[in-house]
């Protein structure tokens, strides 16, 4: 059975090659992250998870209404912080 996968943070990692492993099975799968990575077979949402709530809602309700019914959720998004131990958030 074929399915519709979202895969937040897509676009690069682990998040881009799962895309790729699941595009050559057939499976339709979107993909979100801040850059599109022009993956073969894979669509891209633009979608860069912020702090500013009403901007983030209305992204995500635009992802909703484009992706449609999903049978599979992969969470994927890193995030990557540096400095010494004690000067991170």
């Amino acid at each position: 059975m074929k399915k519709n996968i979202l895969i937040v943070g897509g676009s690069s990692g682990v998040g881009l090659e799962l895309a790729r492993h699941y595009a050559c099975e057939g499976h339709r799968v979107t993909i979100t992250g801040r850059i599109d990575p022009g993956c073969v077979g894979v669509q891209f949402h633009a979608l860069s998870i912020t702090d500013d709530v009403a901007g983030l809602t209305a992204q995500l309700n635009e992802l909703v209404t484009r992706v449609g019914d999903v049978q599979t959720l992969i969470y994927c998004a890193g995030f990557l912080q540096r400095g010494s131990i004690a000067m991170l958030e």
